[in-house]
């Protein structure tokens, strides 16, 4: 039997907010909360989890021109046209989650990074239609599936769990393994200066310039402030960066506003504001929402979540041609909590039974 991965309470929420602990704040407060903020203990726990859903159908109708050899008689190049008819469905759902122990020693070290579900199927249907006369049209369905599988990494060994299924076309293949590896033992001495390199690392890539070196770039980024709120409960700091809808429209309108300006004198463009219209009415759903919480000065979490929704977006490219999309995103996001409560590991128990192998095996999909 397969050992199970499933989440048996990891820390992976969201940090919450609460309307009534809004507070208002500059932008270059905001900036120096953030440039004020303190890393986590390195040698703490990590865990992060990524999950989310994304259904969609792209539909194409596009003309290309390909070469088809030289005139035998001015040896010149001859271009041909071609008609391409193209549809693709995707239905994809994803569930991983990732611990890692950064103890003092290598023997507390431990990474578990555990896929709990993933869903993927694609149908891709296309129509080639050539200026001679000739077609070429055909249909590939695949799919793929995983769950119950990860890597466990501790006390020098390395184990592994594969469940696979996947299915192109009529073929249907299944690869389940459990196997495990000696890793190679480092000395503490090494273990301890790789945690103070990576610690070096860390602090360097947070480290933030003051407000006063980029206040040039601060007022260019002026018009974000309205959509960055901080939420104040005690000593805990959420800083949230929200976009809805309406703000993403917003933006677009600004963005296109100053591009069409550098073009165009007069302000207007017909062609960039017929393509705005068509975006912003075929985006009927959108909420984009990056968090980072602060406790004590000290970053606790880092999380995003994003779910739009696309219906009977159409481009006509000209007469012919066109692209068309629907699809929607639900819930996709990640979550990076700093010395959270972790999952649940694999048992002793249920280790023993993994077979000893020099090497991980590859699954044999079949595709």
């Amino acid at each position: 039997a397969l050992v199970g991965c499933i989440n048996d309470g990891a820390d992976t929420d969201l940090p919450e907010v609460n309307e009534g602990d809004l507070i208002e704040v500059s932008l270059e407060e905001t900036y120096e909360l953030l440039q004020t903020m303190e890393m986590p203990e390195i040698t703490g726990n990590i865990v992060a989890e990524l999950k989310g859903s994304i259904k969609g159908v792209f539909e194409a109708l596009l003309t290309e021109s390909y070469f088809d050899g030289f005139d035998y008689k001015t040896d010149e190049p001859i271009y041909r046209s071609m008609d391409i008819y193209r549809k693709v469905d995707v239905d994809a759902e994803v569930d991983a989650l990732l611990n890692v122990v950064l103890g003092e020693t290598f023997n507390e070290f431990a990474l578990y990074a555990l896929l709990n579900k993933l869903e993927v199927k694609v149908s891709n249907t296309y129509t080639v239609d050539y200026d001679n006369g000739d077609t070429d049209n055909g249909t590939d369905n695949i799919e793929i599936s995983a769950s119950n599988t990860f890597v466990y990494m501790n006390k020098g060994l390395g184990y592994v769990q594969q469940n696979y299924t996947t299915k192109e076309g009529n073929k249907s293949v299944q690869y389940h393994s459990k196997e495990k590896v000696e890793l190679d033992i480092i000395s503490e001495e090494e273990y301890r200066k790789n945690i103070e390199e990576y610690k070096n690392q860390l602090e360097e890539g947070f480290k933030l310039p003051s407000f006063d070196e980029i206040s040039e770039q601060m007022e260019a980024m002026e018009d974000l402030a309205d959509f960055i709120k901080v939420y104040k409960d005690g000593n805990r700091y959420v800083i949230r960066y929200q976009l809805t809808k309406a703000t993403l429209e917003q933006i677009l309108e600004d963005v296109l506003a100053q591009f069409i300006s550098l073009v165009d004198e007069e302000g207007e463009n017909p062609t960039v504001n017929s393509f705005l219209n068509i975006i912003t009415e075929a985006i009927t759903d959108f909420e984009y929402d990056f968090r980072i919480e602060i406790v004590d000065k000290v970053l606790t979490s880092i999380s995003m979540t994003f779910n739009a929704k696309v219906e009977n977006f159409e481009y006509n490219i000209d007469d012919t041609n066109y692209i068309k999309i629907h699809g929607e995103i639900k819930d996709f996001g990640f979550v990076i909590r700093y010395n959270g409560k972790l999952s649940d590991f694999p048992k002793e128990s249920d280790l023993e039974t993994f077979e000893l192998v020099d090497e991980i095996s590859e699954p044999e999909l079949g595709m």
